[in-house]
């Protein structure tokens, strides 16, 4: 038997076309909960500054079960919303937004074209960029990334704090190099498919002989790494290299083009549960940044060496070009481009935590679920470590599609 309330509901929402009652079936199970506003949903929690991909899944299975009834709506387990049935909240969800995500807004004051076709970008607001990329998706290299598991991490919870948690970033990869005397681990890049790995130019060029590259990695020390709830990673993986593929454009001088493909003399073994695929954006949706920051990881390594033996994680918020450059004035004279982004700097949080080649990331919606896509490559920057705050230096990914396509195989 249903309450007057819920009658009531029924009857207002049988007025205006809507089934009732509003019933839907949870996710990942055969019970069956009732669509409400996502904000009334105490199963829903999509706070932090970047969103857990398992954690949008969820969401996104709850939103989808209800999206015949209303935009915002998502199946919510009958004890855990309040009000339980509320015909007043469920017709104001109709005129809500969407996306229950932070949404920076920007403002276009110029736009300039860059070398990929169909693509503008907005300055001097964050180098957001609009990508209308038809052509890269009918490249016939296209099919070596895979949508469907790509910047997905088997982490089920959100992480706070500097240590990233194990299999919370299963594309990292660390580069291993053989010096004059002894080998070391230094710079690191992403995985992005079964064969290539994705870096920055300085740290396969004029260097020390790359030798080999880990993946898999968390704790440098540890033979295995497990969570708080033992929950153990899979072992490491290393593997040769097959070849080395570095821009021809490449200036180590003015540090522009900074991008390289690795190609690995195995494939990776994306089936174990700490080495997985990083999405890039490769589409309109796809590029654009969920969330107000974007997140650096590593070991705080460069070419030449390393400073942590747990992976390491941190937040940097988006700096426009122009406010770079002059943050960079007294000390060197930049001409950025947009080939190129800037972020970090601020409250002394980003500086050591990143390595060069290694992914500047943030969430971004693919195959219509949040995933984590690699928006930049660590480039360089002025590693003070705390003492002074500047910016940080990446390769622009999108401008460099087309080439990352055409060098793979």
């Amino acid at each position: 038997m249903f309450s007057w309330r819920e009658l009531l509901g029924i009857l207002i929402l049988s007025e205006i076309g809507w089934s009732a009652p509003m019933l839907c079936h949870l996710p990942d199970s055969f019970n069956k909960g009732h669509c409400v506003s996502t904000k009334d949903c105490t199963s829903v929690d999509l706070s932090g500054s970047l969103i857990s991909p398992d954690a949008f899944e969820d969401f996104s299975k709850r939103r989808e079960s209800c999206s015949a009834f209303g935009s915002n709506l998502v199946c919510c387990e009958i004890t855990m919303y309040t009000p339980q049935f509320d015909p007043i909240t469920m017709m104001s969800s109709m005129t809500t937004s969407e996306a229950p995500v932070s949404v920076t807004t920007t403002t276009t004051v110029e736009t300039t074209t860059s070398k990929i076709e169909n693509t503008t970008i907005v300055k001097p607001d964050d180098i957001e960029v609009k990508v209308e990329l038809g052509d890269i998706t009918d490249h016939k290299n296209f099919k070596l990334f895979d949508p469907k598991t790509c910047g997905k991490s088997f982490l089920k919870r959100v992480a706070n704090g500097e240590n990233a948690e194990v299999l919370e970033f299963p594309w990292i990869v660390r580069f291993k190099y053989q010096g004059k005397r002894k080998s070391f681990y230094g710079c690191a890049g992403s995985l992005i498919s079964e064969y290539y790995v994705l870096t920055a130019a300085h740290c396969v060029v004029n260097t020390d002989k790359l030798v080999r590259i880990r993946l898999g990695e968390h704790n440098a020390t540890s033979d295995v790494d497990c969570n708080e709830e033992m929950v153990c990673a899979d072992p490491v993986q290393d593997v040769e290299i097959a070849s080395i593929i570095a821009h021809p454009k490449y200036d180590p001088v003015n540090i522009v083009n900074d991008i390289a493909l690795i190609r690995l003399s195995n494939p990776a073994k994306v089936n174990q549960n700490n080495i997985r695929t990083i999405c890039l954006p490769l589409d309109e949706v796809s590029a654009k940044r969920i969330g107000p920051n974007y997140q650096v990881i590593g070991w705080g390594a460069t070419e030449n060496s390393t400073s942590s033996t747990i992976l390491q994680k941190a937040f940097v918020p988006p700096v426009n070009i122009s406010e770079c450059e002059e943050k960079f004035a007294k000390i060197k004279k930049l001409n950025l481009s947009n080939d190129q982004m800037c972020a970090g700097g601020v409250a002394q949080v980003d500086a050591c935590k990143g390595d060069s080649g290694g992914p500047l990331q943030a969430g971004g919606k693919v195959n219509k679920m949040i995933r984590v896509v690699q928006f930049g490559i660590v480039s360089y920057g002025v590693r003070t470590c705390g003492e002074k705050s500047y910016p940080g230096i990446y390769t622009n990914v999108k401008s460099y599609l087309h080439w990352i396509l055409d060098n793979m195989s």
